[in-house]
C-alpha cells in the first residue's frame, strides 16, 4: 500500500513538473508568465529530485535539477524586468544548491561544480548579449 502511494506521488510530481516546464517554455515565447507558476515549478522540481534520490536514481535526479536550473536561468536572462524575472532569479538558488550537494558526494566534485557554474555563467552571458 505504501509503495503504491509513493508511486502515485512520484507520477503526479513528474507529470506536474513536465506540464509546468512546457507551460513556462511556451509562456516565455508568448510572454504569458505568472510568478506563482515559476515558484511551483521550482518546488515541484525539488520535490521530484528528492523522490528520485530516495529511489536511488541519481542520474535522473541530476537531470531534473539541471533542467530546472537552466530553465530558471533562461527565464532570468530573457524576461524583461518585472515580478516574473525577479521570481525566477530568486528561485535559482534551490536547484543550484541541490546540484552542489549532489556533486559533493562524488570524487571529482570540485571539477563538476566548476563546470556547472561555468555553464550557468555562459548561458546567462549569451542570453544578455
Amino acid at each position: 500500500m505504501q509503495l503504491e502511494k509513493k508511486m502515485v506521488d512520484f507520477q503526479a510530481s513528474w507529470m506536474n513538473w513536465c506540464k509546468l516546464e512546457q507551460h513556462l517554455q511556451r509562456g516565455l515565447m508568448q510572454g504569458e508568465l505568472n510568478a506563482c507558476q515559476i515558484a511551483d515549478f521550482t518546488n515541484i522540481g525539488c520535490r521530484l529530485a528528492c523522490q528520485l534520490a530516495n529511489a536511488s536514481n541519481r542520474l535522473l535526479q541530476e537531470w531534473v535539477l539541471r533542467r530546472s536550473l537552466f530553465l530558471l536561468a533562461q527565464l532570468t536572462a530573457t524576461l524583461p524586468n518585472g515580478i516574473c524575472r525577479q521570481q525566477a532569479a530568486d528561485q535559482l538558488y534551490l536547484p543550484l544548491l541541490a546540484l552542489q550537494r549532489l556533486y559533493r558526494a562524488e570524487p571529482d566534485a570540485y571539477r563538476k561544480i566548476c563546470q556547472l557554474r561555468a555553464s550557468l555563467n555562459q548561458q546567462l552571458y549569451t542570453a544578455n548579449k
